[in-house]
């Protein structure tokens, strides 16, 4: 009898059901943002608090995979950091089961089995595992795709919804290596992804920075839109303006619309942030070498931030393909200033080798 009553709390306890108007989510959303804020510490009381009011529920572990996820970001496969996060989302998939057992199409069980099979794939994609992502790409879809109904029950879905329908179209399209995987699932649409996504970033509860983040990435990668996607990153940063990441991400978005003054009090912004970061100092000091060639004409000092910048990449796999393609076009560029053609060649081929999208080989221009 007392297993019997452990087991019935324990599962009451587990169906608690935050969707779609729960009032605890006015205390998640809050903790979302500080997260996002990169307030870490604030972050962590609040999540310990929700968890004691909802100890077996798929959101805490959510939570607390986002908080590792962008504590210690970038997550690199293979550490400890990035062991724990798919520890947390696969523990989150697992107490899903409490709804999905009895329903397959539980509101609750579908949202935040999605979320964290999503957040799982997002590792992997960021870290080049192709198989992996094969792998995960067909739970993740079948969620996905259960969501396409359940749009008017939870805004979330138009940020999943949205980004399927424009990256099943356009994400292969740009890499082809992704073909295969593509082909076994239905044709999408760009233009109703963009809608889509559009009405995420301004409706969704949790995922309304990454609906920003990713039309941005839409607006520079594939519509070939760079000033609509810096104004996208602007207002990332209004509303997250302690984010490292995103920080960078507007500075990377400036320099491509050739605003290249307006960066300074930003480049020094996140030169603090490189003090405890290698993948922030990586990008700092190449942002930085870029500022001295472009603003204040000092080739000799623009080379050394520069080839300290390119020093540190190459370790943080997908992460940081962008900048690194930036910073080869611009060390060449400064190469050929101070009449080093030979390494000018070598830094130009480099660029043209990791270059992929239009913005990218303008800078080779």
């Amino acid at each position: 009898m007392l297993g019997l009553a452990a087991y019935s709390l324990v599962n009451t306890t587990a169906q608690v059901r935050l969707l779609p108007s729960h009032p605890l989510l006015s205390e998640i959303e809050p903790a979302v943002r500080l997260i996002y804020n990169y307030r870490f510490d604030t972050a962590l009381v609040l999540i310990s608090r929700i968890e004691q009011e909802i100890p077996d529920h798929p959101a805490v572990p959510l939570m607390k995979a986002l908080w590792q996820y962008h504590n210690n970001f970038p997550l690199l496969t293979g550490t400890a950091e990035t062991d724990q996060y798919i520890s947390l989302c696969s523990e989150a998939i697992n107490r899903c089961r409490v709804y999905l057992d009895h329903n397959p199409d539980d509101l609750e069980g579908v949202s935040f089995d999605m979320l964290a099979r999503a957040m799982i794939n997002l590792v992997y994609v960021d870290n080049g595992e192709t198989m992996k992502v094969a792998l995960g790409a067909s739970a993740l879809y079948r969620q996905v795709a259960k969501g396409f109904h359940l749009m008017d029950q939870f805004s979330e879905f138009y940020f999943t919804t949205g980004l399927y329908n424009y990256y099943r179209e356009a994400y292969p399209e740009a890499h082809p290596v992704y073909k295969p995987v593509a082909s076994l699932f239905p044709k999408g649409s760009k233009k109703t992804g963009l809608e889509q996504l559009k009405y995420a970033a301004s409706h969704c509860i949790f995922l309304r920075a990454e609906a920003l983040f990713y039309l941005s990435l839409i607006y520079l990668n594939y519509e070939d839109q760079p000033q609509l996607a810096a104004m996208l990153t602007s207002r990332l940063m209004a509303l997250y303006p302690d984010n490292a990441y995103y920080l960078g991400v507007h500075i990377e978005m400036l320099f491509i619309n050739s605003h290249f003054e307006e960066a300074d009090a930003l480049i020094a912004k996140l030169a603090q942030s490189g003090r405890k970061n290698s993948f922030h100092r990586m990008k700092y000091l190449i942002f930085r070498g870029i500022y001295e060639d472009h603003v204040l004409h000092r080739p000799e000092s623009a080379k050394k931030y520069l080839e300290a910048g390119i020093r540190l990449t190459g370790q943080f796999n997908r992460y940081d393909e962008s900048v690194r393609t930036m910073a080869y076009f611009a060390l060449s560029r400064v190469y050929r200033q101070t009449g080093e053609q030979s390494k000018a060649q070598k830094y130009y081929r480099l660029g043209k080798q990791y270059a992929v999208y239009k913005y990218q080989l303008r800078m080779s221009e």
